[in-house]
């Protein structure tokens, strides 16, 4: 499969990760429980979106650099970045959003051990 194809395979899923971190996490705990649940899903899948970025990333710089002639170093990194600009991006894309996921399991998880404090003072139940 060619990125383009790739691309547009998994670019709904793409668009569902970035939708998930738009929203804000959910006071309740139960409610947090299950957002964390369903980021943590995503969290494998992005790592292996980023991984499989990164193969088409080194294919098209292998491509790419094949085509530069006798450039000087300089020159042939500036042509291979601005040749391989697409996979580039979606590589920094994937990258950007597994360190997001991340981040808001670590801040949510935060939030629960908070709230689970707070519930053994006031004697309520979580998740």
């Amino acid at each position: 499969m060619g990125f383009d194809a790739w691309l547009s395979a998994v670019e709904p899923e793409i668009e569902k990760v970035k939708s998930l971190l738009a929203l804000p996490l959910n006071d309740n705990p139960v409610a947090l429980c299950e957002d964390l649940r369903r980021i943590d899903a995503w969290q494998g899948r992005l790592t292996t979106l980023f991984s499989e970025s990164g193969e088409y990333l080194e294919m098209a710089m292998s491509l790419r650099l094949s085509d530069l002639p006798d450039l000087k170093a300089l020159d042939k990194e500036i042509r291979l970045k601005a040749a391989t600009s697409r996979e580039r991006k979606i590589y920094n894309l994937l990258h950007g959003l597994s360190r997001a996921a991340s981040s808001r399991i670590m801040l949510g998880m935060s939030l629960l051990k908070a709230s689970k404090e707070e519930q053994n003072i006031t004697g309520k139940q979580g998740c």
